[in-house]
């Protein structure tokens, strides 16, 4: 039977037992915000007796634009997101949640809108009471509260997304220190894993090179990147004021942000809904999911420590280099496997348990490893059809490397590497540039191909279906000169 309790009535219950966060946003909003105002417009008055136009606009910018605030979002969604489901770890507190007539779905409800409000309502606050602070000091425009408000509405996005995956954490595991592990996982295991195989392909596949944007590929990899992506495609200053490039892209990127982060709130309110109540104090609440939680830890952690150690020594034979890949493999297979059971288990006599698995994941980090290393794709020999590239691009260190390119947009200075400049901007189509590439992708391949009298070079192939693909390669000066003196010669290199 449930009970006829209000909704309200329950949030304000809730809201007593978590007083001292309350207490905690409350204080850090005013310190950071209305506080922190008044002692900067204190001591710029000291100094003159009128703050400039562009300084009060700065300050602005720095107090209801992107600035630290932007910190504090992330970090009151993962404190507020513990706070308010903490007593999840606590088998007495379970009972008694548990035991009041009310539904799991509501009872969800509560603790989740108050950890929302315990953010939203002293952010709100903090901006009104500093906009009421700086109105003498400067004429509060149409523009300057349009970004404001969306500065506001911004950092609420945000702060919902960490929230809700700090949720799925807390709904994953039975105690704290799983919890937070659990948390870091979600939030930087893709990023860790996308680098960790950036950095296998460059270190043994010779031909690799990729000038992905990192941030685009993980926008959403995780919360972080999400945000770091937006910070950097759509923020910008202008005349010391932060400016936003709305439009298209800007309202359909925050939609994404929003049904990214309506997705994984509905996943930790499922994970809720079915979380046994046994699972408090636990290592992991889901039995099922252990197995899989346990291979997925394991596996980058080999690799990266396979890595690690191929790369800490300095051997002048690819054997010796193998066998310190190999040695750290296994390192890392059994150190992190033991590490896990022991933290999972709660018992360092379970280091050595899932010796089963262990093998199985051991053979897999192995084949992982040597097939990126001895390259069974064939990534390192691949290169486009010639009929399929539209134009291509070569760089040549030192070649006109004295070259400064620059590019005015919307009112700032990029300045660009010579690389960027030319993968930017050169486009060839002769058929010398096809086989000077492939001269260099096959001399890779030979003995000594990093020798002193080779050449080295960075090519781009814009692709007709408009892909990008990048290879670099070596090849000896004197058997290239011709190739590289008509390329060099033509139109369509001195256009760039």
């Amino acid at each position: 039977m449930t009970s006829k309790i209000s909704f309200f009535s329950l949030c304000i219950e809730n809201l007593k037992r978590r007083i001292w966060l309350l207490v905690l946003s409350v204080l850090t909003f005013f310190i950071s915000m209305p506080l922190t105002l008044m002692v900067v417009l204190q001591n710029e008055t000291s100094y003159r007796s009128e703050i400039a136009e562009w300084r009060i606009l700065e300050i602005f910018s720095n107090f209801f634009g992107i600035g630290f605030n932007s910190v504090l979002a992330p970090g009151f969604a993962i404190i507020c997101a513990i706070g308010g489901f903490a007593w999840l770890f606590s088998k007495k507190k379970v009972d008694l949640y548990h035991s009041v007539p009310v539904k799991r779905e509501k009872l969800f409800a509560v603790c989740y809108v108050n950890g929302i409000l315990l953010f939203f309502v002293p952010y709100l606050v903090s901006c009104i009471v500093c906009l009421v602070i700086i109105s003498p000091y400067l004429s509060i425009t149409g523009s300057l509260i349009s970004m404001a408000v969306v500065t506001f509405f911004v950092h609420l996005l945000f702060f919902l997304l960490f929230y809700n995956l700090m949720l799925v954490a807390l709904m994953l595991t039975g105690n704290m220190i799983n919890c937070l592990l659990t948390g870091g996982v979600l939030f930087f295991y893709a990023i860790a894993a996308r680098g960790l195989l950036e950095a296998y392909l460059s270190s043994f596949i010779r031909t690799y090179y990729n000038q992905m944007d990192f941030l685009y590929e993980m926008r959403f990899g995780s919360p972080l990147m999400s945000y770091l992506y937006f910070l950097e495609s759509f923020v910008m200053n202008h005349d010391y004021v932060v400016t936003y490039i709305t439009g298209g892209a800007f309202a359909l990127y925050l939609l994404q942000c929003f049904v990214f982060m309506v997705l994984v709130g509905v996943l930790a309110l499922f994970l809720y809904k079915k979380r046994p109540s046994e699972a408090a104090g636990k290592s992991i609440a889901f039995s099922q999911i252990l197995n899989i939680y346990r291979i997925l830890l394991v596996i980058p952690l080999s690799l990266g420590s396979g890595l690690f150690f191929a790369a800490l020594v300095s051997a002048d034979t690819m054997s010796v280099a193998t066998a310190w890949m190999c040695f750290g493999l296994l390192f890392g297979l059994i150190l992190s496997h033991g590490f896990i059971e022991v933290l999972f288990q709660m018992d360092i006599r379970a280091m050595f348990s899932y010796k089963k698995q262990l093998l199985a994941t051991g053979v897999i980090v192995f084949l992982l490893a040597f097939s990126i290393k001895e390259d069974w794709y064939g990534i390192g020999k691949s290169m486009p059809k010639q009929e399929d590239i539209e134009t291509m691009a070569i760089y040549i260190p030192g070649l006109n490397e004295g070259n400064i390119s620059e590019r005015e947009m919307e009112g700032n200075r990029l300045v660009y590497s010579s690389s960027n400049y030319v993968f930017e901007n050169m486009e060839l189509t002769m058929p010398e540039a096809y086989q000077l590439i492939e001269k260099g992708v096959q001399g890779v391949y030979e003995e000594n191909y990093n020798s002193k009298n080779r050449m080295y070079i960075i090519a781009k192939f814009n692709l007709k279906d408009g892909k990008e693909v990048y290879k670099r390669g070596w090849m000896e000066t004197e058997k290239v000169y011709a190739d590289i003196e008509t390329i060099y010669n033509s139109q369509e290199y001195k256009r760039t």
